[in-house]
């Protein structure tokens, strides 16, 4: 009951929680640490409205708790820092304020009675149809680890969220048609299995003339454009330059190990092998009772070949490997039975709702400590590259300081060293001679206005200024100077054009075949292979480009039967749908005021995102910085 009623508190948390997580590292996390005045017992201020310290903490410590629970106290300094945990919380505390504002505007408020009857009506509050009592219900708050001032507080913010969510969205409504629409998006699905062809090996019977490349080039001439080029003055300091000017005392590299050593864990790392049989709605027990008879005969030493011989998954060829994370795309209830086995030990049949895996785990390390001989090199290149950092940013700091204003650097900047770099016509990614072969500083360019100055601009040899100067923008390219790039594209074209002509007999051949085995012979002498897919509307055929009409091309085709080649952008394949489910009008209509209620609230859900999105930059944020760091550190040293 407790865990039900901890994953329950988690809905009623803090405001933000309620507003996907996923848009929180969007918003820029460097502005909001812009600093001003805010008190010592204040960690940020969002026009006038005091975050304070107590509130950070208690919030930090009760994220972090219900990290540590959820995954069974395994979780260290190291991972909280590489999610942004406590970024996270700093900012769904910003975007609470945010919220209580807009809803003032409104004259929105929580009152005692939607607060009293919220807490009296609380799943966890109830025995027998009651309200506990004052004494049980901080009783169970203290074993959260909260108390009702704090709680209560929490939840009138909840409250009150509700209230500007349903304000803002109250005239947000689906009709009839779309609604349909996200149902078979949802509900319609085709197992299929298909076959790609590719043109790559095709041969052509002519020679493509003159005639037919002006003629594509003209019916094309979007397709022949130049690219889009830029041209740029820099000012850049190289590290090779300065590196006999750093030199490190062993202290200070010692020093940073023992400051760091999250930094210099081996990682744990778990093996997966999987063997896996799928089932169908009326065949699941047979399957069960048939992963359950082969589990029986299985060992660590025979599972490989096992996978090879039965699984159904596209790593049977492998042996079943998963290696050493794929395995975590797997399901939820996969990976907890994944995480509980022992090097070598192999698992009974797990349910994945499609079919029965059996998993064996070749290799298992715990997570450990690098020794400080091996990672001293790594060291001193990171302090050295910080120093020259430093050493660089503190000479161009100077330089910047006097041109930052300036429309043109060539105009003011007349130092002869560094020198003044003026280049040609650069594409994004092109190398800039004898600066930057890497091509980082011409990319940089590409996300630039016409006259700005960029600093600083790090490269993988040293830091820069950058000013964008001039803009080339593309236009279609001349007949005779595309010609060649004319023919590639045309023979592409071609190519695909007779490999889908040429397959047809491929498919009357497939379909004359009633054998898997003279099926499997006949596909191997053309070197093809039969790939498996669950389509959904909206599908691809694993990252291939399909026409926007395959939905209906799909789920019109019969099933049991290969079909001609479908044409792609520049493949082709050949389908055969085993078995396929078209929702209906009457389906619809049986479940429609359930999947409408789940349909609106994900709208409304995502108009609310957007909508405190768009108001973020509406307010000013400062933050204490250092109080933050100093906290955070706090917080953290409790997860080593």
């Amino acid at each position: 009951m407790l865990r039900n009623m901890r994953n329950d508190f988690k809905k009623y948390s803090w405001t933000l929680w309620l507003v996907i997580i996923a848009f929180i590292l969007g918003f820029s996390l460097i502005d909001l640490f812009s600093g001003g005045k805010i008190s010592e017992r204040v960690i940020a201020n969002v026009n006038g409205r005091e975050i304070r310290i107590d509130d950070f903490q208690r919030q930090l410590t009760q994220v972090l708790e219900n990290y540590k629970r959820r995954n069974k106290g395994n979780i260290s300094k190291a991972m909280i820092d590489q999610m942004h945990i406590p970024e996270q919380v700093l900012q769904n505390l910003v975007n609470s304020e945010i919220i209580l504002s807009e809803a003032s505007k409104f004259n929105l408020r929580t009152t005692e009675d939607e607060l009293s009857n919220k807490i009296v009506n609380f799943p966890y509050f109830q025995r027998n149809g009651k309200f506990i009592g004052i004494k049980e219900y901080k009783r169970y708050l203290a074993i959260m680890k909260t108390n009702a001032k704090e709680f209560e507080k929490d939840l009138s913010k909840d409250i009150l969220n509700d209230k500007l969510k349903e304000f803002i969205t109250s005239g947000l409504t689906i009709n009839d048609a779309e609604l349909f629409n996200e149902f078979k998006n949802d509900t319609d699905s085709a197992d299929l299995e298909y076959i790609v062809l590719s043109p790559e090996k095709t041969e052509l019977n002519s020679e493509i003339d003159d005639t037919e490349l002006k003629e594509y080039y003209n019916k094309n001439k979007d397709m022949f454009k130049s690219a889009e080029m830029r041209k740029a003055n820099i000012i850049a300091l190289k590290f090779d330059d300065f590196k006999k000017k750093v030199k490190l005392e062993e202290i200070e590299i010692f020093n940073y190990f023992k400051d760091n050593k999250e930094k210099f864990l081996i990682p744990a790392r778990t093996r997966v092998l999987r063997i896996f049989l799928r089932y169908k709605k009326d065949n699941r027990e047979d399957v069960l009772k048939k992963t359950e008879k082969i589990r029986e005969e299985l060992t660590a030493e025979n599972f490989r070949e096992t996978a090879k011989r039965i699984s159904e998954d596209d790593r049977a060829k492998n042996g079943g490997d998963w290696g050493y994370s794929d395995w975590k795309r797997l399901t939820k209830q996969e990976q907890t039975i994944i995480d509980s086995l022992k090097e070598n030990e192999v698992s009974g049949p797990v349910d994945s709702f499609e079919g029965f895996s059996l998993f064996v785990i070749p290799e298992k390390s715990n997570e450990r400590q690098e020794p400080y001989e091996k990672v001293k090199p790594r060291i001193k290149s990171i302090l050295e590259k910080q120093a020259l950092d430093n050493l660089l940013k503190s000479k161009l700091d100077k330089i910047y300081s006097n041109i930052k204003k300036s429309k043109d650097i060539s105009s003011v900047y007349k130092t002869e060293e560094p020198k003044l770099v003026q280049t040609g016509f650069l594409q994004s990614g092109q190398a800039v001679d004898k600066v930057d072969p890497f091509g980082y500083i011409s990319r940089k360019l590409f996300s630039m206005k016409k006259g700005e100055i960029a600093y600083p601009v790090e490269f993988i040899k040293g830091i820069a200024i950058v000013q964008l100067t001039e803009v080339k923008k593309p236009e279609i390219e001349d007949f005779v100077k595309v010609k060649e790039k004319v023919r590639s594209a045309l023979l592409k074209v071609k190519k695909l054009e007779k490999l889908i002509n040429d397959s047809k007999s491929i498919t009357v051949k497939l379909n004359n075949l009633k054998k898997k085995s003279d099926i499997d012979t006949f596909l191997k002498g053309k070197n093809l292979k039969i790939e498996k897919l669950i389509y959904k509307r909206g599908n691809n055929f694993s990252g291939l480009s399909t026409p926007p009409d395959m939905d209906e091309k799909i789920f019109s085709m019969d099933t049991g039967k290969f079909v001609m080649p479908i044409k792609l952008k520049d493949k082709a394949v050949i389908v055969k749908i085993t078995e396929k489910v078209i929702s209906t009008k009457q389906d619809f209509e049986s479940t429609k005021k359930d999947y409408y209620a789940k349909k609106i609230k994900e709208l409304k859900d995502r108009y609310f995102v957007s909508f405190i999105l768009s108001k973020r930059n509406e307010y000013k944020v400062g933050v204490n910085g250092e109080l933050f760091k100093k906290i955070k550190e706090t917080v953290l040293s409790r997860f080593n």
